[in-house]
């Protein structure tokens, strides 16, 4: 966390400290994340192996990364021992989430405006509008790491199905021993059981999750959309 005094710093010195980039980083990052794309597109299952051995699970293999088609008696155990105060959490977040898209659902709509220039640079008219397009397949990916989001579990996958989507991929690191976040098992558990069609979870992180998803491999499914939150890696 960085602390600043506004009675000290001037104005200046704390809009150069908010606003300052390390694009020297931001090139490294880039760079590693190309050539991990590229690697996966070109190797596919092999590719995401080693890097998930590398990074997060050193005993992995490619039959193990998927850890369940369907809810397993290892989620389910992770639901029934989360205290019942968590749960009534996870059930309460998983109505507000449902009631809010369930009633967005009716005021969604495709539209386009074209808007004349506002100003001399601009040249021609532009358009501005959305356009919603049926997906068949959502990548999801969940952080499972340093950190453990079961909030994404619920604002990723729910709005999706009430869209209409059958097909989810969950992406979610394993730990050293390929063991996931028992409260990331414990909410898919909860809401594939209730909301959710064909549901693939597999035990994989960082940008080569992402790389599976996006180009698909033997295992992992190619998905339309890809949504989630993540490290500098997965963001990229």
């Amino acid at each position: 966390m960085r602390q600043f005094d506004t009675a000290c710093d001037s104005s200046e010195t704390i809009h150069a400290a908010l606003t300052y980039r390390d694009t020297a980083r931001d090139a490294q990052v880039e760079a590693t994340v190309r050539a991990i794309l590229d690697d996966v597109k070109a190797r596919g299952d092999q590719a995401v192996l080693d890097y998930t051995r590398r990074f997060d699970w050193p005993e992995a293999t490619v039959s193990a990364l998927l850890a369940t088609d369907n809810p397993t008696v290892t989620f389910e155990q992770a639901w029934e021992k989360l205290p019942g105060e968590l749960r009534e959490s996870v059930m309460r977040a998983e109505s507000n989430v449902c009631d809010f898209h369930q009633a967005e659902v009716g005021h969604l709509q495709s539209w386009m405006t074209f808007s004349e220039p506002r100003w001399a640079a601009q040249q021609g008219t532009y358009a501005l509008g959305q356009v919603l397009q049926p997906v068949e397949r959502v990548g999801v990916y969940v952080p499972g790491g340093k950190a453990v989001y079961p909030s994404t579990v619920l604002m990723a996958l729910l709005p999706a199905h009430l869209a209409g989507v059958q097909k989810f991929v969950v992406c979610t690191p394993p730990d050293g021993d390929g063991k996931l976040a028992p409260l990331i098992e414990a909410v898919l558990h909860h809401i594939s059981g209730i909301h959710l069609g064909e549901t693939s979870v597999f035990k994989l992180g960082g940008a080569q999750a992402i790389a599976a998803m996006a180009y698909g491999t033997e295992t992992v499914p190619k998905c339309d959309v890809i949504v989630g939150p993540g490290n500098a890696y997965v963001n990229t």
